[in-house]
């Protein structure tokens, strides 16, 4: 009798501008995780840009399957490894003087768990306060001329 190997809890990858971190970046940073960390699947994520996106950070989302996942030692491991990939995108001519902002959310709740920031590539990395005010958007109501 075999047994199923266990499955890994899968973790995404998003880069929010794929002109700023590629998909080839993020397979970089999945295959350099998994090779680290080999009790996740890495999966980078990217939506196809439509119209023009302009953010003075270079943005990486980090999808965890909720909160409890960020509390585990393991991902500490994880974010030390994407904080040092993240520095090392300063030495790139198109990088060098933006900030790198890296942002771990929930897909069970949706909402962003933690948000750093880091400035320089020999900066310690700064929580930012995670912002939770949403505004819940009204339904459409049919139009009703006078």
């Amino acid at each position: 009798m075999s047994e199923e190997p266990e499955a890994r809890q899968e973790i995404l990858l998003e880069t929010i501008n794929p002109s700023d971190l590629t998909p080839d970046d993020l397979w970089d940073l999945a295959e350099s995780l998994a090779s680290k960390v080999p009790d996740f699947q890495f999966v980078p994520a990217y939506e196809d840009q439509h119209g023009a996106g302009v953010s003075w950070h270079e943005v990486l989302r980090i999808w965890v399957e909720n909160e409890d996942v960020i509390k585990g030692g393991i991902f500490g491991v994880i974010l030390e490894h994407v904080y040092d990939a993240m520095r090392d995108r300063f030495k790139r001519p198109d990088g060098k003087k933006r900030p790198k902002s890296i942002i771990v959310s929930s897909k069970e709740s949706r909402q962003e768990i933690l948000n750093v920031t880091i400035d320089a590539p020999d900066s310690q990395p700064v929580e930012v306060e995670v912002n939770i005010r949403m505004r819940v958007i009204p339904p459409k109501r049919p139009r009703i001329d006078g």
